[in-house]
């Protein structure tokens, strides 16, 4: 292995994509509780529009006898703080039955988070479920077991994974022993709504070629088209002591597979075949990688290989070649547990351990740029965690809405035997997070009660390195629910010179309407208004059932100081004001009539009590008068007021 001065030198002298700067490289940044407790098998998601990072572990309650439950830490600031560090926060039932190795977190669009993972239920092990719908401050499976695969038994069901698609469906596959063969085949389950019902919780599906091979550790992964990817390892028909994985695919939502019928094999028949992962880009070509080996006899070498497809599965790379993603000198440790990740930009990602200068494990990186076809980390070592003689484990890559980079493993600390989760952070590939917003609170924590209140905050946006162009900023509000406010900020576009800082100091109204729970303020810098932005920035409050005695609060106005070229919302029609159904009750909607005194190019919007768009009334050039609309009136409630923007 090459000492680091060597890496600095030769990273100088490539291009920075493939050597973006990682946080764990300076030093150690643990997210657990270092509780000199045995953590590991890290997985997470990062939330595509909060961009609120979820990560999820097995880790030991007590060392002995052995009891394992699932535990969780999450960061609202791109990870330089997280929630767990403190406090052990543990998202399965603490039931006294160990949680069997390795879980899977997924999110859907609503920003709801779903894991899953492997345990005993009255002497088989069957695949659990933990469910947040409030941004992971509560989960289904804290207070009781719950099972999607079909209870029962006769066999075991383990190594789950979880994939959402863009209709919000949830699929599963895990490997578990098929009775006509004996032999473990890949099973498969769907929700549909939500986790709240599984089609495996009632009839059991295969999705693998059931001829006889062991079929194990599957991994699946969803394309842009909704299509579904399913890839595990299994013993190759044609050669004896031979590996190869196999893939099986759906383009109907998980109704059928292609696996079903035949095996399709990815890659040329391995002597050894460990620890596959597969991941989808944002062109929809699909990688996989896995630790390999050709060897035949003790001591066995393992280096981290890749096969990939561009057509939609139809033909695979490693069918006809071998292609290394980590370096080989001769006399290199092996390479071992890979995981891979891509970004928004088709940069695709893969981590692993391997040992670092004949002494214990690090994490090790390689980048591909050119959706797979060359990999950074073939032709040297790049490690991204801190050499500091403590070993690291089992990587997970994920990547947040800007395009940074996550990674986290297990690492051992000063007690021996024993881990806890590190993480490290790496810039965006595609080198466009120049742009950088922040909402700090002023006085936190906030607590706004049952009447409403108001609370206030300081934004800043910077462009960090040109060109010099304008960029847009906003922010918004999470309901505890998981839905979204339209922009309480902007979106305004603002151009100031490269280098300098826009601060504003703002404050924020909550309306007593709004329910009790807790809410994630969120802001947004990006070139257009769009998701992903390429910065985010979140802090939360909670809303109190008890109220304080004050006035109640109507309107969700954010007022202060405002940025270049945004106007402020101003109430045309009072807040207070109650609007029926008319002219009769059987008549859905109601006629409005409203006078405005400015002409010129207005948008006039009605919002509820709650802050929410009821209605776009007009968006265009009006001269000042009269003007009536219609809109749904069951949707109006008391406090109902139109704004100018």
């Amino acid at each position: 292995m090459k000492k680091l001065a060597i890496f600095a030198l030769m990273c100088a002298l490539m291009t920075q994509p493939t050597c973006a700067f990682w946080s764990g490289t300076v030093q150690d940044q643990i997210i657990s509780q270092d509780d000199n407790l045995l953590g590991w098998y890290t997985r997470s998601v990062v939330d595509y529009y909060s961009g609120t990072i979820h990560v999820v572990w097995n880790e030991r309650l007590v060392n002995y006898p052995t009891q394992q439950e699932i535990h969780y830490s999450r960061s609202t600031d791109n990870g330089r703080n997280w929630s767990a560090i403190n406090q052990d926060v543990i998202i399965s039932y603490n039931d006294g039955v160990n949680a069997l190795n390795g879980s899977s977190i997924a999110a859907n669009a609503n920003g709801d988070l779903f894991v899953v993972w492997s345990e005993d239920d009255a002497g088989f092990d069957e695949i659990h479920l933990s469910i947040s719908t409030d941004d992971g401050n509560t989960w289904s499976g804290q207070n009781a077991d719950r099972i999607l695969s079909l209870p029962g038994g006769p066999y075991n069901a383990l190594n789950p994974w979880i994939a959402v698609d863009g209709e919000n469906y949830l699929h599963v596959v895990w490997n578990q022993v098929y009775p006509a063969t004996g032999t473990a085949e890949i099973y498969y389950s769907r929700s549909m709504d939500g986790g709240l019902t599984w089609t495996s919780q009632t009839l059991e599906q295969i999705i693998s070629f059931p001829d006889g091979g062991n079929s194990l550790e599957p991994r699946i992964a969803v394309d842009s088209d909704d299509d579904l990817y399913v890839i595990w390892k299994e013993p190759d028909d044609s050669l004896t002591s031979y590996s190869l994985l196999n893939v099986s695919k759906s383009s109907d939502y998980g109704l059928t597979w292609t696996g079903t019928t035949a095996d399709y094999p990815i890659n040329a028949p391995f002597r050894g075949v460990q620890y596959p992962d597969l991941a989808v880009d944002a062109n929809d070509n699909v990688h996989v990688v896995w630790k390999g080996t050709q060897s035949t006899a003790s001591p066995f070498h393992y280096e981290i290989y890749t096969s990939r497809s561009t057509d939609g599965g139809v033909t695979w790379t490693g069918l006809t070649q071998e292609q290394m993603v980590s370096y080989y000198p001769t006399g290199d440790p092996s390479s071992n547990i890979p995981n891979v990740g891509a970004d928004h930009h088709g940069n695709v990602i893969a981590v692993w351990d391997e040992e670092y200068d004949f002494g214990d494990n690090e994490i090790m990186v390689s980048i591909s740029t050119d959706g797979g076809q060359s990999w950074s980390g073939s032709t040297q070592d790049q490690i991204i965690s801190f050499p500091d003689n403590y070993p690291g484990y089992r990587p997970f890559v994920a990547v947040g809405p800007d395009d940074t980079l996550h990674v986290f493993w297990n690492e051992g600390t000063t007690t021996v035997g024993y881990y806890q989760i590190h993480y490290s952070r790496g810039d965006a590939l595609s080198g466009s997070s120049s742009l950088s917003v922040t909402l700090t609170p002023v006085n936190p924590p906030i607590v706004i009660p049952a009447n409403g209140g108001s609370f206030q905050f300081t934004a800043t946006a910077l462009r960090a390195v040109g060109p010099q162009a304008p960029f847009a900023v906003w922010a918004r509000i999470k309901y505890p629910d998981g839905t979204y406010t339209n922009p309480t900020i902007g979106p305004v576009n603002i151009n100031p010179p490269v280098g300098v800082t826009v601060t504003r100091q703002r404050s924020q109204n909550i309306p007593g309407a709004w329910p009790a729970g807790v809410y994630t303020y969120l802001g947004y810098g990006n070139n257009t208004y769009a998701y992903p932005a390429q910065d985010s920035t979140s802090f939360t409050f909670t809303k109190s059932a008890t109220a304080d005695g004050g006035a109640f609060i109507t309107q969700a106005d954010c007022f202060g100081e405002l940025f270049p070229g945004e106007q402020s919302q101003i109430a045309i029609i009072p807040s207070g004001l109650e609007l029926g159904v008319s002219p009769n009750p059987f008549n859905p909607t109601t006629a409005l009539s409203y006078q405005l005194q400015v002409a010129g190019h207005v948008s006039l919007k009605v919002y509820d009590t709650a802050g929410r768009l009821v209605a776009t009334l007009v968006d265009g050039w009006r001269e000042a008068g009269v003007h009536e609309v219609t809109f749904d009136g069951s949707k109006l409630a008391s406090g109902i007021y139109l704004a100018k923007l």
